[in-house]
């Protein structure tokens, strides 16, 4: 039921009554990130002493110089809709949105292809270049949607960030291997992939990890 749910709130507005409660909502540089964690909107924060000091004048826009920040959140096109799991991610992202930050949807055209050992034991089912590309373009839709009825129902008045809707397929069709890991390969240390309990219970298990999981470890927006 959850995608036929979230397909509806995409296709009509008023379903998104849902949001309503977070319109009067004015918080400051603290809290913008301590209201919504207090709500269940972020589970922790690494380094959790940046929630004292760090992230709170990075976010307050009032100060001398400051300007918006920029905040993704990747969405795999492992089915052709959103659903009930995206629920919170998009609820931080219209969060940061309406504190005047910029955020970025990024849907992972091409890294649904490769491996994802992310909370999982082992890897998860591959789907066809077709299938992907219709379920990015799906989700792209979705994305697009909800962002548009989120602007036109709850705007306030305050200046907003942009909420931007991307396909990492867009760039990585074009890139070769042998540039890729010129380029970024190393940019990657494997010490902190290693010290990852996702990691190490996918290498001590029978199915192992494959080199796209290794790659780009779960992460659409790299």
């Amino acid at each position: 039921m959850a995608a036929p749910m979230l397909r509806r709130l995409c296709r009509v507005p008023q379903s998104l009554v849902w949001l309503r409660g977070s319109r009067a909502v004015r918080p400051g540089a603290r809290g913008m990130l301590v209201a919504p964690r207090a709500r269940g909107l972020f589970k922790e924060f690494f380094p959790e002493s940046g929630t004292k000091t760090e992230l709170p004048e990075l976010f307050d826009r009032r100060r001398a110089g400051s300007s918006p920040q920029t905040v993704y959140c990747g969405f795999d096109p492992t089915g052709d809709s959103l659903h009930v799991g995206h629920l919170l991610t998009l609820l931080g992202l219209f969060h940061f949105q309406r504190a005047g930050h910029n955020v970025i949807a990024l849907v992972g055209g091409s890294t649904a292809l490769l491996g994802d050992p992310s909370g999982r034991t082992k890897g998860r089912e591959a789907l066809s270049a077709k299938c992907v590309r219709a379920n990015a373009h799906a989700l792209r839709r979705g994305l697009e949607a909800l962002a548009a009825n989120h602007a036109r129902l709850f705007a306030d008045g305050r200046p907003w960030g942009s909420f931007t809707v991307l396909d990492n397929a867009a760039w990585f069709q074009e890139q070769h291997l042998v540039d890729f890991l010129a380029t970024v390969g190393g940019h990657f240390r494997m010490g902190t992939l290693l010290s990852r309990l996702s990691v190490q219970s996918r290498l001590k298990s029978p199915e192992g990890m494959s080199l796209g999981g290794v790659l780009l470890p779960g992460a659409p927006g790299l």
